[in-house]
């Protein structure tokens, strides 16, 4: 297999691979998973896959756990009085041990 590393000719750093991506997202939300309902969760949703969108035009680097984190952190800096992601904290309390994702 042959791998194509690029390098950036000023720098000398390698440039990792970029993808391009689209984003689909629910047109009504009913019957949702999410805390959020209606308008507040096309909003969270919106923020939350516009920033995985930003991340892999810089490519991907392993975990799903950073890429995951940050884009619900973006849920609530976007849209603070939303507040969708506190729904995962309850499961965390109790098994402080567990994995995020």
């Amino acid at each position: 297999m042959v791998e194509q590393i690029r390098f950036d000719l000023i720098s000398g750093t390698q440039i990792p691979e970029r993808w391009t991506s689209d984003i689909d997202i629910d047109n009504d939300f009913i019957g949702s998973k999410y805390n959020a309902k209606g308008i507040q969760a096309l909003r969270v949703t919106a923020a939350h896959e516009f920033h995985h969108a930003i991340q892999y035009g810089y490519g991907w680097w392993g975990e799903r756990y950073p890429y995951e984190l940050t884009s619900t952190w973006m849920e609530d800096v976007v849209y603070t009085d939303v507040n969708d992601y506190y729904q995962y904290l309850p499961d965390y309390f109790v098994d402080s041990m567990r994995d995020f994702i």
